[in-house]
């Protein structure tokens, strides 16, 4: 899945590399209605008709 993400921030120098390490963990996330139909999907118990191979 993709996504765009923008964003700007105007900081002092000395917190320039925390703020992208922050930036950089809270976007490398799949959105949270992706985790949870992932997790839907891995927990659903499959139909009969689903055979796994």
């Amino acid at each position: 899945m993709t996504g765009w993400r923008l964003g700007w921030a105007l900081v002092p120098p000395h917190l320039r590399r925390p703020m992208e390490i922050l930036s950089q963990n809270l976007t490398i996330c799949a959105p949270a209605i992706t985790q949870y139909a992932a997790m839907a999907a891995l927990v659903r118990t499959p139909s009969p008709s689903c055979k796994a191979t």
